[in-house]
């Protein structure tokens, strides 16, 4: 009885840290559209992320050396993104739009391409250098708009455990 516990006890051990390693995965594209999710955070990233964002809490999701936190704005209740590299270095932002906070020609490319639908959310991400791109998810894609809001491209939604998100 013994063997078949510890045997148990080692199996889910195994199962525990293999599930903690998994890295992203490239689609045929050679994008990761797969985030490794259940990630113990370094302290340097989180201490980081409190002093950026004080009164915040962060989901946290690995992308390859790099984390990305997701958490709620508590002033202005909007979705955020703070991405640090493994030196908690914060080398990109993401931020949920309101209407009218984004350039006009991202309504107008979806009043022209999907009349019928007017529920998008549009995301604004910032490069850490300066560079500001837009992006919206729709269904299985993400469309990527540059700085003044012309359209650019679409590529596939990333995944972060089964939950749609989108990262450049």
């Amino acid at each position: 009885m013994k063997k078949v516990i510890l045997m148990a006890v080692a199996v889910l051990s195994i199962k525990t840290a293999s599930a903690q390693t998994n890295t992203a995965t490239p689609d045929n594209t050679g994008v990761n559209t797969q985030m490794n999710t259940g990630v113990q955070t370094p302290s340097l990233i989180t201490n980081h992320f409190n002093v950026d964002y004080p009164n915040n809490t962060a989901t946290w999701y690995q992308d390859g050396s790099n984390y990305r936190g997701e958490y709620m704005d508590s002033k202005t209740n909007t979705g955020r993104v703070a991405i640090y590299d493994k030196n908690g270095v914060r080398i990109g932002t993401e931020e949920q739009l309101s209407n009218g906070t984004y350039p006009s020609t991202i309504s107008e490319y979806y009043t022209k391409k999907y009349p019928n639908e007017t529920d998008y959310q549009v995301w604004s991400t910032n490069d850490g250098l300066g560079n500001t791109t837009y992006y919206t998810n729709r269904n299985s894609e993400t469309y990527w708009f540059d700085k003044t809001g012309k359209y650019k491209n679409k590529t596939k939604k990333r995944t972060y455990n089964n939950k749609p998100e989108t990262k450049k």
